[in-house]
């Protein structure tokens, strides 16, 4: 074999490899399009079928909730008490019940707010005859204003002294 016959072969074989190489990379790009086209494919499916899922066939059940604060503190919850009624409670930073309100086993509902100390100040409710109710309490949880209207609509308030007797209207 000549020097140019060895030169005009390897000359020869280096540019079928250059073609070969020209036509891998292109076929890799195509893929690689295809394999990316392929993935977004797979993946808006997935996040179309997720979109479509079925809501759960049961509800999640319990006799109470608790609230929790970032500090793993009860700040409120719900649940059921001892006599049966339904309740919803908020309380504040230092565990005091602020806002509770309730659903007697009656069906009668009520909203109690309480002091700092957690003491109930102001009550308000609904009875099953009609009768509607806002009340004030004192610091030992007597009643000593309280406003109602009967199922008819006739309004009435009542002032009562710290022992419990009606007082008359201020002027």
């Amino acid at each position: 074999m000549t020097d140019s016959t060895s030169l005009a072969d390897l000359s020869a074989r280096l540019d079928a490899q250059a073609a070969e190489i020209s036509g891998l990379r292109t076929a890799a790009r195509r893929g690689g399009w295809l394999r990316f086209g392929g993935g977004a494919l797979v993946a808006t499916a997935a996040l179309v079928s997720m979109g479509q899922a079925a809501p759960a066939e049961t509800d999640v059940k319990a006799r109470s909730f608790v609230l929790l604060g970032a500090d793993g503190k009860p700040t409120g919850g719900m649940g059921q008490g001892s006599k049966g009624a339904a309740s919803i409670w908020l309380e504040d930073g230092a565990g005091k019940r602020r806002i509770h309100m309730t659903v007697a086993k009656s069906g009668t509902p009520g909203i109690n707010l309480s002091d700092s100390e957690g003491r109930v100040k102001l009550a308000m409710g609904v009875a099953n005859d009609g009768l509607t109710f806002i009340a004030f309490k004192d610091d030992e949880g007597k009643m000593r204003y309280f406003n109602f209207m009967d199922a008819k609509g006739n309004a009435k308030i009542r002032f009562k002294d710290g022992e419990g007797k009606k007082k008359d209207l201020p002027d």
